[in-house]
């Protein structure tokens, strides 16, 4: 009998990249286990302005991702978060030497923040996202 072959597509949720080195990633600790495992502190300064990339990508290079901040426990008073902005590029894949293209399945967003003396001094807070892509 004839052989059949049949491409099984996987279709997953958008994850945030994450490097060891943190410098491309998003600032996060491990990406599984308990809200305190996956935390990592970031350090900020009074008057020094803090920038914070959150990067997360789509498994399907045809899905659009977005990142979103958690309402609760929401963003510092004064914090810019931006948008989420659409990192294009062309992907690697095993099916295709020259990789495929990806206008949308990896995206960024950053929050900008100056803490101020008169209400951050002694503060600590905590930003939560989430990404999510057009289809799930």
């Amino acid at each position: 009998s004839q052989t059949k072959c049949h491409r099984i597509h996987f279709s997953g949720p958008p994850t945030f990249i994450t490097t060891a080195n943190r410098l491309d990633g998003t600032p996060f600790g491990a990406l599984f286990g308990t809200i305190e495992e996956r935390m990592k502190t970031v350090d900020a300064f009074i008057g020094v302005e803090k920038s914070i990339t959150f990067r997360a990508q789509d498994p399907n290079h045809g899905d659009s991702t977005q990142i979103f901040f958690m309402s609760d426990p929401g963003i510092p008073n004064g914090a810019d978060t931006g948008v989420s902005e659409c990192e294009p590029q062309v992907l690697p894949v095993d099916w295709n030497p020259d990789g495929v293209f990806s206008a949308c399945s990896v995206s960024a967003r950053t929050v900008r923040w100056t803490p101020s003396n008169e209400s951050d001094l002694t503060r600590n807070y905590r930003i939560c996202a989430i990404s999510r892509d057009d289809v799930s």
